[in-house]
């Protein structure tokens, strides 16, 4: 029987379909047995190598301005818990470790030393699946220490100037200059300036583009020293009245310059601003601790709490105490350094770590914040004083920064004020 042309369409699909189906079957087989093959592969090929490193993360800057700063090590997978006993820091420095997932974090307790490389090593690291060890490496170079300094005009009247620097590399850039400077306080990129104009003082905001901001003090008068916690933006100075209600005494006030710029009176016990003859700002807190006329002894907490109290002496910690105590030491490495009663070495231990020539004189020992440098005004013996009202120095007077293991002169500054940036 001959067959017609819809007998052809009827039976065409099922003829052309029913010899595929097991092809195809067996080609998707064959591709899900390759990608299994080549996820095996990957698995024993991570499994044999281990964990490894993606990236690591470090703020440059921060590590040498402040304490708890992070090291924080991405791998490529989740890791078991690394020990401390697992970890090498290089230069040594203390440290802890925390594990999470696939980051390993360093904390290190205290600031790094700046323009130093550091390495981190962690041995014996391991996947949460139980891959073979490895160990890891990176490493990261810290930022160089950066200053402000305030270079005085020798002669009366002359334009003195606010200079920007590296400790470790050459090149300064003058920031600001005008007459008649006391003292400057830096945050973020603006200063906080004091100068004298007339016989009164003025404090004023300036920005490096040159525009300033006039900030109003309690009346006519002289701010006679000057302190700025620049992560709170808390300023206080000490200011003596003059003019038609003169007041001899230094009183303190304050300027939150993240909130309203208004002086207000840092009260003590008697509701009227502190009288001190000694005080100083721990930084970061901000704590003001001062020592009155008489003696006693407030602690003032400008944070959240706000409390004011007479403390003794005894109740300080030992950072707080040096603020109103001038003990003429400050600490270099595991050791105290101060100045020989001959004005002419720095002592550490029962060493001179550096003496000056017989022509010079030293004066306000300093160091920086993370330990790494000693600070010390150099200046010609019988220099006359520059006759600042905050903080007044030699004329010609030289800072120096020598490293506070070796004695090593690093750099030098003109002036007699510096501050870390």
């Amino acid at each position: 029987m001959t067959r017609t042309s819809t007998d052809f369409g009827a039976a065409g699909p099922d003829a052309d379909d029913t010899p595929r189906q097991p092809s195809f079957a067996r080609a998707f087989t064959v591709v899900v047995i390759v990608l299994a093959l080549i996820c095996t592969a990957l698995v024993v090929v991570t499994q044999s190598r281990g964990p490894r490193l993606d990236e690591t993360r470090v703020d440059a800057s921060a590590v040498t301005q402040r304490t708890d700063q992070q090291a924080r090590l991405f791998l490529n997978e989740s890791v078991s818990t690394v020990r401390s006993s697992q970890v090498r820091v290089t230069p040594t420095t203390p440290f802890t470790v925390s594990t999470a997932g696939t980051v390993v974090t360093v904390q290190f307790s205290r600031r790094l030393h700046s323009a130093t490389r550091y390495s981190v090593a962690v041995d014996g690291v391991t996947s949460i699946f139980g891959s073979r060890d490895a160990d890891v490496e990176t490493s990261f170079t810290t930022a160089n220490a950066e200053v402000l300094t305030l270079d005085r005009s020798a002669t009366a009247g002359g334009v003195d100037r606010i200079v920007e620097a590296s400790v470790n590399t050459v090149g300064r850039d003058v920031v600001y200059e005008a007459r008649g400077i006391q003292a400057f306080a830096s945050i973020g990129t603006d200063l906080v300036v004091a100068a004298n104009d007339g016989g009164a003082s003025t404090l004023s905001i300036v920005a490096r583009d040159g525009t300033r901001e006039n900030l109003l003090l309690p009346g006519p008068g002289l701010v006679r020293s000057l302190s700025l916690d620049a992560p709170t933006g808390i300023l206080v100075f000490g200011f003596t009245a003059t003019g038609a209600a003169p007041d001899p005494d230094e009183r303190l006030y304050t300027i939150d310059l993240a909130g309203v710029h208004r002086a207000e009176p840092l009260k003590g016990a008697d509701r009227r601003a502190l009288v001190a003859t000694a005080w100083g700002m721990t930084p970061g807190a901000p704590v003001v601790v001062t020592r009155a006329p008489g003696g006693t002894i407030t602690r003032a907490d400008l944070g959240l709490e706000g409390t004011t109290t007479t403390v003794s002496a005894d109740s300080l910690t030992v950072g707080e105490r040096s603020l109103i105590e001038s003990a003429g030491t400050v600490r270099a490495g595991s050791d105290t350094a101060r100045l020989a009663t001959s004005a002419r070495s720095i002592i550490v231990g029962s060493r001179a770590l550096y003496t000056a020539p017989s022509s010079s004189r030293l004066s306000s020992l300093g160091v920086s914040p993370n330990g790494q440098y000693l600070t010390v005004v150099s200046a010609p013996v019988g220099a006359r004083s520059d006759g600042a009202t905050i903080a007044p120095a030699p004329v010609g007077a030289t800072t120096l920064v020598l490293d506070a293991e070796s004695g090593a002169l690093v750099a030098s500054f003109a002036g007699a004020s510096l501050h870390w940036n």
